[in-house]
């Protein structure tokens, strides 16, 4: 597997990946965060330390497109269904897909 390939992977799964230093530091669901997962952040650290520090920065998450980083700092928590990730509001409970848990988020309902 690819490094770009477990970036990819890494933003499917709602995980944050950062190089501070040359330690890497992740943050994600529990149930996405598995040995296996680790093992392969291991097996290409030296990589992804090269290519997450610079203009990113400490602090600076890469890894999930900007929408997702929103959802997740309003405290959306995301979830694999069927393929897609859809995301629970931290307000009503109820999952809502990426689109319109941006609206959700943006407007505080959901658009007509």
């Amino acid at each position: 597997m690819s490094v770009w390939a477990l970036l990819e992977e890494l933003n499917h799964l709602g995980v944050e990946l950062q190089a501070v230093g040359d330690t890497l530091e992740y943050e994600g669901p529990e149930e996405a965060i598995t040995p296996e997962l680790l093992d392969r952040l291991r097996r290409h650290k030296t990589e992804l330390v090269r290519l997450l520090p610079g203009d990113h920065g400490p602090g600076r998450a890469v890894g999930l497109d900007p929408a997702v980083r929103e959802l997740r700092a309003a405290g959306w928590k995301p979830k694999e269904r069927s393929g897609k990730t859809i995301y629970q509001s931290p307000q009503s409970g109820f999952w809502y897909s990426q689109k319109i848990a941006l609206q959700v988020l943006e407007s505080g309902s959901v658009s007509s």
